[in-house]
């Protein structure tokens, strides 16, 4: 039972950190858009603000995407955030011939 509920708490983490960063990136393009100057050093400052958690190994990790994301969209090199879950069709067998 420990097993399970700590590999239910692996996976969980490992989807929720895509979240995380996805509501990171979307709060430094807000910071931007209301002051298209900021420095990167100030927007990270802003946004590590905004994500201030009491876990301190949760902390650094909210910093260190803060500081990618305010970087990587003030020089226009931000990799894109993309989802994982990718849903595949099939095509459908074609008609019977009738006669």
């Amino acid at each position: 039972m420990k097993v399970s509920l700590a590999f239910l708490a692996a996976v969980l983490a490992v989807g929720m950190c895509a979240t995380v960063q996805q509501l990171i990136h979307h709060e430094v393009v807000y910071l931007y858009s209301t002051d298209k100057d900021m420095t990167v050093d100030h927007c990270a400052t802003k946004c590590n603000a905004l994500f201030d958690l009491i876990a301190g190994h949760d902390e650094d990790r909210t910093d260190k995407i803060c500081h990618y994301e305010c970087s990587c969209q003030k020089n226009n090199s931000c990799r894109q955030i993309t989802n994982t879950h990718h849903r595949t069709t099939t095509a459908a067998a074609p008609a019977p011939a009738t006669a």
